[in-house]
């Protein structure tokens, strides 16, 4: 027994620790330690030491747990400042697995009974928390973070603050068989109650290259509500595709009175493509029939038949069955309204679906992307832009990527999409790089991006006083100009000359920059785009005061040809650049082959 402690009070802290055991420990009355002993304690160890900010969300804590491979069995966290049990894994612990954690309690938390934040876990294999008591803690019951693969078996969410459990970016989270109270007759009523907070986002974003289709978000079975006015909310705490893609399944929910899981997304309406699957509802508390389907977003019954009014922010498709599709398109970075439209093949209803990027446009490295929800069919996918109306545009690239499969068996699959692509030979793919000048007119810099960090754009400061930008950090530091080009334009066999001229700005001024392609390949077997390099010929090296012009050749090879994605940018040493007049001109067609579209 702890009791009266200041500071942490069971522990593992350096993270080294793996295989102890604690069994049956209780700890209360857990309080942070004064502002100026810690001061005190700063100076006599010569390091800077803190107990957390009184109104943050961190800081003592009853378990504090570094190293997740430890067992925990029937211990009690009876009451602190902040957390019960804190899982604080940083580094390769943020992966480790769980020795065990089983029959544990916590109340009386001053900020959360059970936290990962921050930085969050994600143990490869699933760590189950098992019969887990968590009731009576003032803020969150439960706060999950960034977290994954963590299931919890049974156990006990009551009388907690406004939320039993908070899940933020979370994916492959499983609540089985738990039971959650909002407000008991023990327990001051403190204000309306949320049983779990939904989060319609994955941690693992498709636009950050996580494309197995193996991430969901959370299922919720088997679970028990009593007296909560909200058991189930979708609420984007912290989202940057505007975009559901976290498939979360509902199975065999009960509650003690009439309810519906609410996915008005209040805070960001932008999302309006949920699509939730109700797995089964034999206690008939979930859906209006009792019967499995899809709870979606209004915009998604274009696809799907046989849909009612839910609650005025979803609706219910009995036996429908969707799946979530992202394509990933190489057009973040630009200032273009290019659009995504889904035509069914047999009565050729449509559905559009436009473009959403993480972050601003403006030198966005990351992949664009289109998502929707769809029934099992035949579509074709073309994409054009509101200005020019029946024109066939293509986003610089477009690659289907299919989120984690629902449970019901007749599902969409890659064989039953076809993308409608524009001719190679068009005149937009006689010059593939966008904006080689600098001189765009929305913020100077349009289509570019870097690989890492940002790039400065200048006005002026280009070749003749034209436009240029330049590089914030070295080459060498993956501060590279780079831009994404029209995979649709390249067959193989096209000959290409390729020109920039630069002038360093600081750094190593005997080394040389050098243009680069990456060409990319989806390998439907792996999953994954699988990546290539090449250096294009260099041809001709000419001087202009402080400006040297480099220009290359090179003809596209079968990779190249069957590329889904390309890229150019500029490789180098330490050394920081400025760019300007970039330049990637087809000389010569090659041989016209069927281009094949999935």
């Amino acid at each position: 027994v702890a009791f009266d402690i200041t500071g942490h009070c069971y522990f593992i802290e350096d993270g080294a620790e793996t295989g102890n055991v604690f069994r049956r420990n209780l700890g209360s009355g857990i309080k942070m330690m004064p502002a100026e002993r810690a001061s005190q304690l700063g100076e006599s160890s010569g390091r800077t030491e803190t107990d957390g900010d009184s109104n943050g969300f961190n800081g003592a804590s009853v378990f504090w747990i570094s190293n997740p491979s430890n067992y925990f069995y029937g211990n009690i966290a009876a009451g602190g400042d902040k957390n019960g049990y804190w899982f604080e894994t940083h580094g390769l612990r943020r992966e480790m697995s769980l020795g065990a954690f089983e029959d544990n309690e916590v109340h009386s938390s001053g900020r959360f009974a059970f936290s990962t934040y921050s930085p969050g876990w994600r143990p490869v294999e699933t760590a189950y928390i098992r019969n887990l008591k968590v009731y009576r803690n003032r803020v969150w019951g439960a706060f999950l973070h960034v977290t994954t693969n963590v299931y919890f078996d049974g156990g006990l969410f009551a009388d907690n603050g406004r939320k039993d459990a908070m899940i933020s970016r979370g994916d492959n989270i499983v609540f089985d068989g738990t039971t959650f109270i909002g407000q008991s007759p023990f327990a001051d009523n403190n204000g309306n109650k949320v049983g779990i907070h939904l989060d319609p986002v994955r941690l693992k974003e498709t636009v950050l290259w996580e494309h197995t289709g193996y991430w969901k978000g959370t299922t919720v079975k088997n679970v028990r509500f009593y007296n909560h006015s909200q058991p189930m909310q979708f609420f984007s705490h912290q989202s940057f595709v505007k975009a559901y893609n976290a498939p979360h399944y509902i199975e065999n929910v009960w509650s003690d009175a009439p309810s519906t899981i609410e996915g008005c997304m209040s805070n960001d309406p932008t999302i309006d493509d949920l699509q939730i699957e109700i797995v089964a509802d034999d206690n008939g508390d979930v859906t209006p029939t009792g019967k499995a389907g899809f709870l979606v977003s209004p915009k998604l019954t274009q696809m799907v038949d046989s849909c009612q009014e839910y609650n005025g922010c979803l609706q219910f498709c009995e036996g429908a069955c969707l799946r979530t599709v992202t394509v990933i398109a190489g057009n973040a970075a630009f200032d273009d309204d290019v659009n995504m439209v889904v035509t069914r093949t047999s009565d050729s209803q449509t559905l559009l679906i436009e473009k959403d990027q993480r972050g601003e446009r403006k030198h966005n490295r990351f992949s664009a992307a289109y998502t929707v929800a769809l029934p099992k069919d035949h579509y074709t996918i073309h994409f054009e832009s509101p200005s020019s109306p029946g024109i066939l545009q293509w986003p610089k690239s477009a690659v289907p990527i299919f989120e984690a499969a629902p449970s019901c068996a007749n599902h969409l699959v890659e064989s039953d999409l076809v993308f409608s692509k524009p001719e190679s030979r068009r005149p937009e793919c006689d010059e593939l790089i966008y904006n080689g000048n600098f001189e765009g007119s929305s913020w100077g810099s349009e289509g570019w991006h870097s690989f890492h960090h940002s790039l400065e754009h200048s006005p002026d400061g280009g070749v003749g006083g034209s436009g240029a930008v330049a590089t914030i950090m070295d080459l060498s530091q993956s501060n590279k100009p780079a831009q994404f080009l029209d995979a649709s334009c390249v067959e193989a066999g096209n000959e290409y000359e390729i020109a920039f001229s630069y002038k360093i700005l600081g750094g190593d001024a005997s080394s040389v920059p050098r243009a680069k392609i990456e060409t990319k390949e989806w390998d439907a077997s792996a999953k994954k785009l699988a990546r290539t390099f090449v250096r294009p010929t260099g041809t001709s090296t000419s001087l202009d005061g402080e400006w040297t012009t480099l220009k290359y050749q090179w003809t596209a090879d079968n990779t190249a040809g069957k590329a889904d994605q390309m890229r150019f940018f500029i490789d180098g040493g330490a050394q920081r650049v400025m760019v300007d007049n970039i330049s990637f001109t087809k000389t010569r067609g090659g041989r016209r082959e069927r281009r094949r579209l999935r």
